[in-house]
C-alpha cells in the first residue's frame, strides 16, 4: 500500500476514536482487497463500528487519492484470540489477558512453557509480567507465540 493511502487509513481510524492495529493491501487478484484491523480502547469493536470506519475510509480514499478501482475493503476487529505479531501490538492490548508460549521456559524459572497473564509493562524488547506472585522479564525473541486469551468460563460469568 502506498504511503498516502496508509496515512489516510491511520488518520481516519484515529479520528474516529479507534487504534489501527494493522492494515494491508493485497493485489494481484480480482478484486484486490484492503484489510483494516481496528481496536476500541474503550471496549469492544462492533459491526456498526466496522461499517462506519469502512464508509469513511472508502470516501476519503476516493476523494483524496482517486482510489476508485475495484477492490474489497474489509474493516474488522482483532478477534478474541488474535496472534500478536510484535511488541507494538502487545502494547495496544496490554490491558487484555495474553497466552504466552516461552521457549526454554526453565531458564526463566517458569513451571511451564505456557503462561496466561496480563503484561505489567514493556521494557525495551521484553515483556514484564507477574505470574504466581513472581515477576518475570522475557525477551520478545524468546517467545514462540503471544496471543490474546479468551476464557469462555470467565465470559459466561460476566454475561450471567
Amino acid at each position: 500500500m502506498r504511503e498516502k493511502e496508509l496515512e489516510i487509513v491511520q488518520n481516519t481510524v484515529e479520528t474516529l476514536g479507534f487504534i489501527l492495529v494493522e492494515s494491508f493491501f493485497q493485489g494481484g487478484r480480482r478484486p484486490s482487497s484492503l484489510t483494516v484491523v481496528i481496536h476500541n480502547p474503550g471496549g469492544e469493536v462492533t459491526s456498526q463500528d466496522c461499517e462506519r470506519v469502512s464508509q469513511v475510509i472508502a470516501q476519503r480514499l476516493a476523494v483524496e487519492v482517486g482510489f476508485d478501482h475495484e477492490y474489497a475493503l474489509v474493516v474488522e476487529s482483532p478477534g478474541v484470540e488474535r496472534k500478536l505479531k510484535n511488541i507494538r501490538e502487545v502494547e495496544i492490548f496490554r490491558d487484555k489477558v495474553m497466552r504466552l508460549v516461552v521457549r526454554n521456559f526453565q531458564e526463566y524459572g517458569l513451571p511451564d512453557s505456557v503462561v496466561v497473564t496480563k503484561i505489567d509493562r514493556i521494557e525495551e524488547n521484553s515483556l514484564v509480567f507477574t505470574f504466581n506472585g513472581k515477576t518475570y522479564t522475557i525477551p520478545w525473541e524468546r517467545l514462540s507465540q503471544v496471543k490474546l486469551h479468551f476464557d469462555i468460563k470467565e465470559y459466561l460469568k460476566e454475561e450471567g
